[in-house]
């Protein structure tokens, strides 16, 4: 136990950064920031690769906000609003989904009719149709019943330990 406390000892690290991007990330909210940070430093450093992957397939173009990401192979249906988020590779939003300032991984189905903010979301989760879902960690593999709602939860299964 003495060598897990440093024998009673305050240590302090530090990281000199000269360029670049530097996060404290130890809450969810704080992960959360930092991702929104990823759109803003990437138009910063006058990269021209789009935020919306060119395999994506977006019904409307309009409903996805200038500071969000979608990846590669993800489909998104109509009347859905995607703002201040980071969608990640082969997900599928249905219609008239309304999601905000979240972070959806890899691979996650989310139904028609679903409210999500401040979320995230990790891979393979499905959320079904008419979830509203606020302020929660959805962990991977999860599933969320029809019309459920949670706000400020944390979801994994009972065997598994959270992984981002």
């Amino acid at each position: 136990m003495n060598e897990t406390l440093h024998e009673g000892k305050v240590r302090c690290y530090v990281h000199i950064m000269k360029e670049g991007l530097c996060f404290r990330v130890n809450t969810l909210g704080l992960y959360i920031e930092a991702n929104r940070q990823v759109p803003k430093l990437l138009l910063n450093l006058g990269l021209e690769e789009p935020l919306v992957h060119g395999s994506a397939q977006i019904t409307d173009r309009g409903m996805v906000g200038s500071d969000s990401i979608i990846g590669s192979s993800t489909q998104v249906g109509e009347k859905t609003s995607i703002k201040h988020s980071i969608i990640g590779s082969m997900c599928t939003i249905k219609d008239k989904v309304k999601i905000t300032n979240c972070i959806i991984m890899n691979s996650v189905t989310i139904e028609e009719g679903c409210c999500l903010q401040g979320s995230v979301i990790c891979h393979n989760a499905v959320i079904e149709k008419g979830a509203d879902i606020k302020d929660c960690l959805i962990g991977s593999d999860q599933r969320l019943e029809t019309k459920a709602k949670h706000v400020n939860e944390v979801i994994v299964g009972t065997e598994q330990l959270m992984e981002i």
